[in-house]
C-alpha cells in the first residue's frame, strides 16, 4: 500500500482487521508521505452512525478509506431522509420544549441528568443541554 498514491477503499473481513491495519499504515505515514487512512466504522450505535456520515460529508477528499465488509454492506439513509431527520431551530423563532424533547427521543437521544457523551441530553427547565 505504501507505493499508492491515489486515494483508494480498502474492505476487510472484519473492523478490528480494519483497525489493525489502519494503525500500522497511519503509523508509516511520515515515512511514505502517503495521505491518511480513514477508518469507516461499523454503524451498531447512534454515535458510529454520525462518524459515517462525518466521514462522508467532511472527509478530506484526498483521504483513503478502510472498512469491514459490513460496514459497506449496510444501507445509509439518503440526503432527502436526513433533511427530514433534522430540526431547524431558528433564533428569534419559538418551539415548544417537549417538541425539542420528542424529536431527540426519536432521534436516539437518551434523556440523562447530566451529559457526558454524545447522543445525550438533559432537560432541565427551560435549558436543554445536548
Amino acid at each position: 500500500m505504501a507505493s499508492i498514491k491515489e486515494s483508494f477503499l480498502l474492505i476487510t473481513p472484519s473492523e478490528d482487521s480494519s483497525l489493525n491495519i489502519q494503525n500500522n499504515y497511519n503509523f508509516y505515514l511520515f515515512l511514505t508521505n502517503n495521505k491518511k487512512l480513514i477508518l469507516f466504522p461499523e454503524a451498531q450505535d447512534l454515535k458510529d452512525a454520525g462518524r459515517q456520515i462525518e466521514i462522508l460529508i467532511d472527509s478530506d477528499r484526498a483521504a483513503s478509506i478502510i472498512c469491514s465488509a459490513k460496514a459497506i454492506k449496510k444501507p445509509f439513509k439518503s440526503a432527502e431522509d436526513l433533511c427530514s431527520d433534522t430540526l431547524t431551530v431558528k433564533k428569534y423563532k419559538e418551539i415548544q420544549r417537549q417538541t425539542i424533547i420528542d424529536w431527540l427521543v426519536n432521534a436516539g437521544y437518551r434523556s440523562v441528568s447530566l451529559v457526558v457523551e454524545k447522543g445525550e441530553f438533559s432537560a432541565r427547565n427551560y435549558i436543554i443541554d445536548l
